[in-house]
């Protein structure tokens, strides 16, 4: 044994007490034995699999997507760029690797990529009066829905001045009329809590349909508007839904639309026509709004 060790005339594995007729067949043991752990670029055995895997992370560059190893930065991310396309991120300063196509394409829309460009449409009927910027149409749309834009539009406001222009059906769905405040019907009722809302074992607020609770009464009341209970005695049947029939997906917000057509998951978006529609109907919204 020893002398198997020590003599330049054997090729010799003493781990695993194994000889080979070549160098070459050693190497290829040390890198198929899962009892060794060798770097084939520092060819370095580190003993086993977990010891090289920390040399990997801490000396080169492996792949958050299938742990190949590169020597340098620069070949990982052209691995990456070139294999794992559909959730790599190849922008200089990102590099980031996404564990599905979806969340590569979202953070590809999102403001990292995306300039804000899209101005707050109250700019329409009140100019100067909110000077933000949005990444998108749906963005744009959901700070008006919050109550939050200094224009002090409502949703409920702008639900009624699309309901009233979208004649043909559109995005807003027939079988849930919303009247406006100049019909003779009662506009949709207002929910608001008071203080009688404040449950004093829980030390909070809690809201009455859903028993949700709150550390402020804005808070209580902010969640009262939202989508989450717009449809208080509407039924099930939200208002808006896709314009693609053979989607028909419905949407309680025109927000939660927009941010569907974005997505072209379901392929509306590829259709100019509906595009061109929402983009009148927002703008009509916002001359109307005055």
């Amino acid at each position: 044994m020893n002398h198997l060790r020590t003599s330049s005339s054997h090729i010799y594995c003493e781990k695993c007490d194994r000889e080979f007729t070549t160098h070459d067949g050693r190497q290829t043991h040390y890198a198929n034995s899962a009892a060794h752990g060798l770097c084939n670029f520092c060819n370095i055995d580190f003993g086993d699999k977990s010891d090289l895997r920390d040399h990997y992370e801490e000396e080169h560059w492996m792949c958050g997507s299938c742990n190949s190893v590169s020597r340098t930065e620069v070949g990982r991310h052209e691995h990456a760029r070139q294999v794992h396309q559909d959730t790599y991120c190849p922008s200089v300063g990102c590099r980031k690797f996404f564990t599905n196509a979806n969340n590569l394409r979202m953070h590809l829309l999102s403001s990292i990529h995306v300039a804000a460009s899209v101005k707050c449409a109250s700019a329409m009927w009140r100019p100067g009066v909110c000077t933000r910027t949005f990444i998108d149409t749906s963005a744009m749309i959901l700070h008006l829905e919050s109550g939050t834009c200094p224009s002090r539009i409502t949703r409920h406001q702008l639900d009624t001045i699309i309901s009233q222009h979208d004649k043909k059906n559109l995005i807003t769905n027939p079988r849930r009329m919303i009247t406006g405040p100049t019909s003779s019907s009662s506009p949709s009722p207002t929910l608001y809590a008071t203080e009688k809302a404040w449950n004093s074992y829980a030390g909070m607020y809690e809201c009455y349909l859903c028993h949700n609770q709150f550390k402020a009464l804005g808070s209580l009341n902010k969640h009262l508007a939202s989508p989450r209970h717009s449809n208080i005695g509407g039924g099930d049947v939200k208002m808006y839904r896709c314009p693609l029939r053979a989607c028909a997906k419905e949407y309680s917000t025109l927000s939660g639309l927009c941010q569907h057509i974005e997505k072209g998951s379901c392929g509306v978006s590829k259709f100019a026509d509906v595009k061109k529609g929402m983009d009148d109907l927002v703008a009509r919204a916002g001359r109307l709004l005055l």
